[in-house]
């Protein structure tokens, strides 16, 4: 906010233009101008003589207030909000990969020729022993799709593959209760089961997920005998490169930690404080060992992303750290 004042000599009249330029050092913001007429007559003499003055110093006001409204417009347009939509981008990509690895409910990689799966990895939804009846199912529905779309292609245009990730096909199933994002390169099928619909973070991290895996299987799978160990061995190392995936595991913290000592050295904030006493709290109860998830409910924080950005502090400085990284 600027505040100006102009001194005029005296017995003048006329109209006069001023005209407000206001240029910001930030190049980034445009420089925008202003302008108005002021009215200036000879005094009246007489009983009316303080009208024009009067009414002189009403204009002022209006065109005054007009300049400082349209100001505020423009420091709510270039400059609040830019800052805003900043702010929620650096932490929308602090916290996604949080969320996405929260979303993975289990991962199926399919040998996409047979239908077999060749791994597979549960967190609640999907029972060990049921894999090859869903995988089948998979199969089914993607087969039934394929010459769906087989037909369509014949009579509508080309598709847009500007989102394909730079692999065969990526689709997402809804089912109602959970979602099935999947992915195909070559031999290779990715099926991850998702509570929620994917990201596109989601998207993308599972399609270079495929193209390795396709590129890093592709002689095993070639010569496949039926054998499943060397694919328990590998994949899990190659999911590993796109998935923090000891995310999802439990948590115990690293040692004794004087929270007092923190609080005095300042080396964390309140939030990071407050997350590391209900972490601290809740392992006690639970052997040393937390989960995550549960955290993230149990810290009184309307907003959950914070809690998350203060869970990755935690993670970083190892005051918490994975049981089975």
């Amino acid at each position: 906010m600027y505040q100006a004042n102009i001194a005029l000599p005296e017995n003048i009249d006329g109209n006069y233009k001023f005209e407000l330029i206001i240029t910001p050092e930030n190049s980034t913001y445009r420089t925008t101008i202003y302008s108005f007429i002021v009215v200036i007559g000879e005094p009246v003499v007489g009983g009316g003589s303080e009208f024009p003055s009067l009414l002189l110093w009403i204009v002022i006001g209006v065109l005054v207030s007009i300049v400082g409204a349209l100001g505020i417009l423009s420091m709510r347009s270039y400059v609040i909000l830019p800052r805003k939509r900043k702010k929620e981008a650096e932490l929308l990509a602090k916290t996604q990969r949080f969320k996405d690895l929260k979303n993975i409910q289990a991962i199926v990689i399919i040998h996409k020729l047979s239908g077999i799966p060749i791994y597979s990895q549960s967190y609640s939804i999907l029972e060990k022993h049921k894999k090859e009846l869903f995988s089948g199912f998979i199969q089914a529905i993607t087969t039934v799709g394929e010459e769906f779309s087989e037909k369509e292609d014949n009579i509508l245009e080309p598709k847009d593959l500007s989102k394909s990730y730079g692999i065969e096909k990526i689709i997402e199933l809804d089912f109602k209760y959970f979602y099935c994002l999947i992915a195909d390169k070559d031999d290779v099928r990715a099926v991850f089961i998702l509570r929620e619909k994917s990201s596109e973070r989601l998207k993308s991290q599972v399609s270079n997920l495929v193209l390795a895996l396709n590129l890093k299987l592709s002689r095993e799978l070639e010569n496949w005998d039926g054998s499943l160990d060397l694919f328990e061995e590998l994949v899990p190392i190659i999911i590993n490169e796109y998935f923090e995936l000891h995310y999802k595991g439990s948590f115990r913290l690293s040692g004794k930690i004087d929270l007092l000592k923190l609080r005095k050295e300042k080396n964390l904030d309140k939030l990071e404080i407050r997350t590391l006493n209900v972490i601290q709290s809740a392992s006690k109860r639970n052997n040393n060992i937390v989960n995550l998830n549960d955290v993230i409910e149990l810290v009184s924080e309307e907003n959950k992303d914070l809690i998350i950005v203060a869970i990755e502090t935690l993670i970083e400085r190892k005051l918490i750290i994975p049981i089975n990284p």
